[in-house]
């Protein structure tokens, strides 16, 4: 799930790289950069034993193998800790970060969490962003995934930490921080623990964590309700710290698969959706409007349906607007919605937006 698949508009490939990590490393959770010297220590740290160039080894899968039932158990146990300490510092539901880490990172086992500490997939925009992180690129990331470069973490709880505090923070159009204050609300008035942790999952979701929010909501609701993860929550307060983490060095390691980098990334770009609605009921002809970062020179708009795709049409005026003709050519039921924003024949950034229709 652009600072991560999370920073920017739902960047192309977040998690992208990050719906992508997203997507292979499901099914395993239901089942219950700085080059050089440093390179060679940390990697030997690493668990990995399988070459990162294997072939047998998907790009964005876990590690051939991994993770074990105790793989998975270990994962959980040893980073319950940090998990409740984002929950005690800035707020968000130890439960859910934790079954966010696991599903998103593989248990530990992708590429980018065994090299980069990158449990989340969030994507590297520039040294600042990463709060003075270096950088860590998937080299065997297809081109058509924009963004493979990915923060390098100096440990999960790094990560953990981090991404905390982008999800109880955040206010832009991605605004996260309204789900975390009202989970920190709903935990002060001594809510349901468990319907306040499932509404923190919807509200980011909601907000454009994920490229397939529905999805993603039952995913982690599932690995939190298989794990007894909602545990980890009960006897923490949740936190308003507003301080984002500091790395505690910028050590980097790089697999065969990968390279690192410690410079500064271009400025990212973005797409945001202007209409329809979330959820919206359409019906007739349905206005299809998505506004973007001053680099985007058009938008590309595509209708999915489990696993068919339909390119609507496309705009290269601001507001980037076309109109899908529903009556008599699609069938009613539930569509993702998906705007692919391009600079020139680069595509920079995506968002999607569920809708039904039912005429």
């Amino acid at each position: 799930m652009s600072d991560r698949m999370l920073d920017v508009c739902l960047q192309a490939g977040v998690r992208t790289g990050a719906l992508s990590l997203f997507i292979a490393v499901v099914a395993s959770a239901l089942s219950g950069c700085f080059a050089s010297s440093d390179d060679e220590a940390l990697e030997s740290s690493s668990s990995a034993q399988t070459n990162p160039n294997d072939p047998r080894w998907d790009c964005y899968a876990p590690e051939p193998g991994h993770p074990t039932p105790a793989e998975k158990s270990a994962f959980f146990t040893t980073h319950a800790p940090a998990a409740q300490e984002a929950e005690s510092t800035y707020g968000v539901p130890a439960a859910a970060i934790l079954a966010m880490a696991a599903v998103e990172g593989g248990y530990g086992f992708t590429r980018i969490a065994l090299y980069a500490n990158n449990t989340f997939g969030y994507k590297f925009t520039n040294t600042t962003a990463a709060g003075g992180r270096g950088s860590y690129t998937l080299g065997c990331q297809p081109s058509w995934d924009v963004g493979n470069k990915y923060i390098v973490f100096t440990s999960i709880r790094d990560a953990i930490l981090f991404v905390g505090f982008k999800l109880a923070t955040r206010a832009d159009w991605a605004n996260y921080k309204v789900a975390t204050d009202r989970y920190r609300t709903a935990r002060a008035n001594g809510n349901n623990l468990t319907a306040a942790v499932n509404a923190w999952v919807d509200g980011i979701a909601d907000a454009g964590y994920n490229y397939d929010p529905p999805t993603y909501k039952r995913t982690i609701k599932a690995a939190m309700s298989a794990n007894g993860l909602y545990t980890y929550s009960s006897g923490v307060t949740p936190g308003s710290g507003t301080t984002a983490p500091t790395p505690g060095g910028n050590s980097v390691s790089s697999g065969g698969a990968g390279a690192s980098s410690g410079g500064t990334a271009p400025a990212s770009q973005w797409v945001a959706i202007s209409s329809p609605a979330a959820d919206a009921t359409v019906r007739g002809n349905v206005t299809l409007q998505a506004t973007g970062s001053s680099g985007v020179t058009k938008v590309v708009f595509t209708s999915i349906a489990g696993s068919s795709e339909y390119v609507i049409g496309s705009s290269s005026t601001s507001p980037y607007t076309v109109q899908w003709a529903t009556a008599g050519w699609v069938p009613n039921g539930t569509y993702a919605i998906r705007f692919d924003a391009y600079a020139g024949a680069t595509k920079v950034a995506s968002a999607s937006r569920r809708v039904y229709v039912a005429n």
